[in-house]
């Protein structure tokens, strides 16, 4: 009995090195290219629908659990406690194995059960993410290159998993890959200026401590304003009236959530309801 409560404390350690709360944004952004993908000709499939879940649970938790693993000096500088390597309850050769193997089970899956594109995307996004994390590439210590691996890894690549999963890659489905990309970009960035004090303090060369603080600012705002440009062209591309109405309604979304929540929250939600009323328009009618 000891053992088998032994084994339960040591999944749950597992369980949190995996990060599982911070992948609504990315677990949504995949969902959404699946979504997307089943456009035209295109049926809905259970079972793939379920493997798709699957590799993309297994990819978020390769994602977080190798970040974790390489992100211990810097977290034990942070006193973070959300990182179980850093706590010692994970060793980090022990958190190298689990993340290494749920990347294989993930890559596995996707060769024997979904299609090539499938897999080579898959592929490609478990590498970045490792680029990400790991030396010697460490991406995320590189400036400029942080922000793009994670555009791709984190953006436009895993809409594009969910889409190619489905089946149906099409024009719309590339433009909106490409305005995730700039988002999650952004969103990276935005990241980066919350965590500027820190990171100085840790010596982690990201895009922001770069170019520092002020610099930093004006090229996200820029960054948000292209990528509201963009995302308004689409909409517009889709339907011009659909188009007019959203980006209409949407400033008035955004005033009156403001008021309950941050603006930087209240943002991420009308982002999110145009990205996903886009999508449910082009697959429903």
């Amino acid at each position: 009995m000891m053992r088998l409560s032994g084994l339960f404390q040591q999944m749950s350690w597992y369980y949190q090195n995996f990060r599982v709360r911070n992948w609504r944004a990315y677990f949504g952004m995949s969902i959404l290219g699946f979504v997307s993908g089943l456009g035209g000709l295109t049926q809905f499939d259970h079972r793939v629908f379920l493997l798709f879940i699957t590799t993309s649970s297994l990819y978020l938790a390769f994602s977080f659990s190798i970040n974790n693993c390489f992100d211990v000096r810097n977290d034990i500088k942070k006193h973070n406690n959300k990182n179980p390597i850093a706590s010692g309850l994970v060793g980090f050769k022990e958190g190298v194995f689990v993340s290494v193997l749920i990347a294989s089970i993930g890559m596995l899956v996707t060769y024997l059960w979904l299609n090539f594109l499938s897999f080579c995307i898959y592929t490609i996004l478990l590498l970045l993410s490792l680029g990400y994390s790991a030396p010697p590439l460490r991406l995320k210590s590189v400036p400029v290159a942080d922000l793009i691996s994670h555009g791709l890894f984190f953006g436009s690549l895993l809409f594009l998993y969910g889409a190619s999963v489905a089946g149906n890659l099409n024009p719309y489905v590339i433009a909106l890959a490409l305005s995730l990309f700039i988002h999650s970009a952004a969103l990276n960035l935005r990241n980066h200026l919350e965590d500027f004090d820190e990171d100085m303090l840790s010596r982690t060369k990201t895009t922001a401590c770069w170019l520092g603080k002020p610099r930093s600012a004006k090229i996200l705002n820029k960054l948000l304003v292209i990528h509201w440009v963009v995302l308004g062209i689409i909409t517009i591309c889709v339907n011009p009236l659909f188009g007019i109405l959203v980006n209409s309604v949407m400033p008035l979304v955004f005033l009156a959530l403001k008021k309950y929540m941050p603006p930087v929250r209240a943002i991420d939600v009308c982002i999110s309801l145009i990205y996903t009323s886009t999508i449910a328009y082009l697959v429903v009618l």
